[in-house]
């Protein structure tokens, strides 16, 4: 039996990571889109929301675990909750807003109610289910495992999956850099921005784990543009990449990068002056070239840019689409003068008339549309940048770190993606 329409009998026919070649099914047949929403998305720990969005008992937010929608609620405690955004009689939503705040929820169907943990507290005709009894059994779904790493929320309906601290690994070093280089943390400011690609959402989240190097073609003409008159962009700064384990990674300019993009002088002082002095101080030396601007991607579909300070979902919206929902995150000890400037530098660059943010989705929407073709599905892409070049050990920093531009965070993406797939049990945790 064969895997929908690309022939291959099992997932681990589609890829080879330690060869550097992955099949290009992967990123558009249905049948294997649907083993993801099961083996990936129901399983892994995923974004739901920040601390600065749920302040209060009944604030809440609407997010996504894959496909399935879901809210975040504070509770009266001060605890956080989650559960599956679907009344449990038609499969309505239970709420409708993306945001708020609220003492219960109740589906605009036909008027079952719900308090902030999902449970039942009021069904129209109640007498009528007499001889069915409406018990905690019907209650909205639950979110398995609810954890907060230093402001940022996460989810996973997989009540087997390791804790948050132990999922990330050491990826929470590298995640240190964006949410806790002041004291006082973080924030996140100006909302949501959320926008569809036609592609699917590996492009965002392979993208955001190792390919610094493509700024080199795509974005010339946009760092261009916002040069000073005299000023020529000729030489771009060299890149470091790593692998944390677990599908995590990401990479970083290694020379100052923020300042080609960044024309605002009052975001460049406090960067300069304040950001980058306290970090040192907080988290180590070590750490500090990751503040050039530097991309990274937590398994699967979580990632974020140092420096730009934006944090991003690929949500999948079926094999061919993805809905990208992105956020500003700032210090909440900066002026507000720089939380404004963080704000507009997002706009202007990372978000859906960001003029980086356009070459990105018109790159990955091309990528997908050549996969129409029968003869363009059967190609296997190419992630073999760097394969056999040495792994640095003389860096002081967590997992595997290549010098130059190359690919292995990729492959290594892609190993956990292979893992996992391959693995319908609790037994894929084992592996981490």
């Amino acid at each position: 039996m064969t895997i929908g329409y690309s022939g291959a009998e099992k997932i681990d026919d589609l890829l080879d990571p330690a060869q550097g070649l992955v099949s290009r099914h992967v990123f558009s047949d249905p049948a294997i889109y649907e083993m993801e929403l099961q083996r990936i998305f129901a399983r892994c720990w995923q974004f739901l929301g920040h601390e600065s969005q749920v302040p209060r008992p009944g604030d809440f937010v609407s997010a996504y675990l894959g496909e399935d929608p879901v809210m975040l609620v504070r509770q009266d405690d001060g605890s956080l909750a989650a559960f599956l955004n679907v009344c449990r009689h038609r499969g309505m939503r239970i709420c409708k807003l993306d945001a708020g705040n609220a003492a219960g929820f109740s589906c605009s169907y036909h008027g079952w109610a719900y308090d902030r943990r999902g449970k039942i507290v009021d069904v129209p005709f109640g007498e009528m289910y007499e001889n069915a009894p409406l018990d905690d059994s019907w209650a909205a779904v639950p979110v398995a495992q609810v954890a907060s790493y230093k402001g940022l929320i996460f989810g996973t309906f997989d009540p087997d999956a390791p804790s948050l601290v132990e999922y990330l690994g050491d990826m929470a070093y590298y995640l240190d850099v964006l949410v806790d280089r002041r004291e006082g943390g973080t924030e996140l400011v100006g909302g949501a921005n959320k926008w569809i690609i036609d592609s699917n959402w590996k492009y965002g989240a392979e993208n955001f784990v190792q390919d610094g190097h493509h700024a080199f073609a795509s974005h010339i003409s946009a760092l261009m543009a916002v040069q000073p008159d005299e000023a020529e962009v000729t030489d771009f700064p060299g890149g470091c990449t790593v692998s944390p384990g677990s599908g995590h990674g990401g990479g970083w300019f290694e020379g100052p990068t923020l300042e080609m993009v960044v024309r605002d002088p009052v975001l460049l002082r406090y960067h300069q002056d304040v950001v980058r002095p306290e970090s040192i101080r907080r988290l180590g030396a070590d750490r500090d070239p990751v503040h050039n601007v530097a991309a990274f991607t937590v398994f699967p579909n979580f990632s974020f840019l140092t420096g730009v300070q934006t944090i991003r979902v690929w949500v999948p919206r079926g094999p061919n689409h993805m809905e990208v929902r992105s956020w500003t995150i700032v210090d909440k000890a900066a002026p507000q003068e720089v939380k404004d400037a963080q704000l507009r530098l997002v706009r202007t660059t990372f978000s859906p008339s960001g003029i980086l943010e356009q070459d990105d989705g018109e790159n990955w929407s091309m990528c997908q549309d050549t996969m129409r073709g029968h003869v363009s599905r059967q190609l296997n892409s190419n992630m073999r940048m760097g394969m056999g070049k040495r792994v640095d050990a003389d860096i002081a920093v967590p997992g595997r770190v290549m010098h130059g531009w190359n690919e292995e965070p990729g492959r290594g993406f892609f190993e956990r993606y292979r893992h996992l797939m391959s693995e319908p049990t609790s037994r894929a945790w084992l592996e981490r």
